[in-house]
């Protein structure tokens, strides 16, 4: 029982409990501001709809309240990519004839994401053509924001074929002349931080292709990913040369890019080898090797690594399982690992299986998407535990991209439009170089 008389004569105890709590409500408050100022508030999540790409839209999801903001329609087969100063949200889709079944017309839309508003719009010739209703995606942006990479898909009316990687110039609005063929369908690209150099990898091929489109013709490195015993074949100088068909050999993971060193790290699923890539030097080599990293079944992703580059994050995919078939949501295990030594240093059993994932720009949560329940788990990379589940985003979701600027979520569409619009006129150019 407290003595009120000496809680009365003891001015110091009054002083120190009133600091306490003082103190108290000042971390406290700190802690919620650090909670508030650093959660997401806005995901952009792609949903391909019911049916076979039946009614593809845009979603706007408010991670906090789980509410959905904004929704638009962008067509069928669609893709998407954001800025990275989230003036832009960029969205390939496809048209249909309603009378002529296989007329198409493919895009690229040009929207202000706050408002959903489309500014632009440009003919897309050669647009991938997806088989399944979820699939990964084919776009990425430059680090500056003017190049956005594209990959297509060219069928010749010989019925030869081709895949290939583009680049739109996003000030100009028009595509560039340049092209790499890939000599795969599905390939890892990464872009570097020099403007129209990317990076990319095959699953089964053992070379890594270093990339200039600033070259005419567009030409590319092809630099064994591993060390070879017999002498490797000449490295052409041109992006046709590359199209002569490979033996697949290897079995790669996960493929990403350590910026402050201009890096990439590339994980071999049959051991767990891990390799780096010198671009600049022209050469690979063995950095180390983890059997926790390779996956437990073939699956090449690109690993997120986080903005400190203190860790790299990589989903793996699970077993196989009599529900597989069923399922469009392989992966069940994500696992972190310090991108330097390569060594494990947490792992994460999801509750749910997922199909994709993104990092929030902060690198404070995770955000794994499940087409199959039309849900999105919310992850905490400080514990690698799941937060919660955000339930009824859209109809089959596959992929989401976090924005990091919470202010815009409290300015109007009016305000947000009209300053993106000064910010970035786009001045209408003669045909691409």
């Amino acid at each position: 029982m407290i003595n009120w008389e000496i809680w009365k004569r003891n001015s110091y105890l009054k002083l120190a409990a009133c600091f306490a709590f003082m103190a108290f409500v000042i971390l406290a408050g700190r802690g919620v501001a650090t909670q508030v100022d650093h959660a997401p508030a806005l995901l952009y999540v792609l949903d391909t709809g019911e049916g076979w790409f039946e009614h593809a839209q845009i979603l706007q999801l408010d991670t906090k309240s789980g509410r959905i903001r904004k929704a638009f329609a962008v067509g069928d087969n669609p893709d998407m990519a954001l800025s990275p100063d989230e003036s832009r949200l960029y969205v390939t889709s496809c048209t249909r004839d309603p009378d002529e079944a296989d007329l198409v017309e493919s895009w690229l839309s040009v929207y202000d994401p706050p408002s959903g508003r489309l500014l632009d719009r440009v003919s897309n010739p050669d647009a991938m053509a997806h088989t399944l209703p979820v699939y990964g995606s084919g776009m990425a942006v430059s680090p500056s924001g003017r190049w956005l990479y594209i990959t297509k898909f060219h069928y010749n009316p010989d019925r030869s074929y081709y895949w290939y990687l583009a680049a739109f110039d996003t000030v100009h609005s028009q595509f560039l002349r340049e092209q790499f063929k890939f000599p795969c369908p599905v390939p890892v690209v990464i872009p570097t931080p020099q403007d129209l150099r990317l990076v990319a990898i095959c699953k089964g091929d053992p070379f890594i292709y270093d990339i200039n489109l600033e070259k005419a013709p567009a030409a590319a490195t092809r630099v064994p990913i591993q060390p070879v015993t017999e002498e490797p074949p000449a490295a052409p100088s041109d992006s046709a040369n590359l199209m002569v068909p490979f033996q697949p050999q290897e079995s790669w993971g996960a493929a990403f890019l350590l910026p402050s060193e201009d890096k990439v790290r590339i994980v071999d699923n049959i051991a767990g080898y891990i390799y780096s890539f010198d671009r600049f030097a022209g050469t690979s080599s063995m950095v180390g090797q983890n059997a926790l990293l390779k996956m437990e079944r073939p699956l090449l992703v690109m690993g997120l690594v986080a903005q400190d580059e203190d860790g790299v994050y990589v989903q793996t995919r699970m077993s196989r399982s009599s529900s597989e078939s069923q399922s469009y949501s392989l992966s069940n295990k994500v696992l972190v690992a310090d991108t330097k030594t390569s060594a494990i240093r947490g792992t994460l059993n999801t509750s749910k299986p997922f199909f994709s994932m993104s990092l929030s720009r902060d690198g404070n949560t995770l955000f794994l998407v499940n087409p199959d329940t039309a849900t999105i788990s919310v992850v905490d990379t400080s514990t690698l535990k799941e937060l919660r589940e955000i339930p009824g985003v859209g109809k089959r979701p596959i992929l989401a991209i976090p924005a990091a600027f919470v202010r815009r979520m409290d300015e109007t569409e009016q305000e947000s439009s009209a300053r993106s619009e000064r910010r970035h006129a786009l001045p209408k150019g003669s045909v691409a170089r």
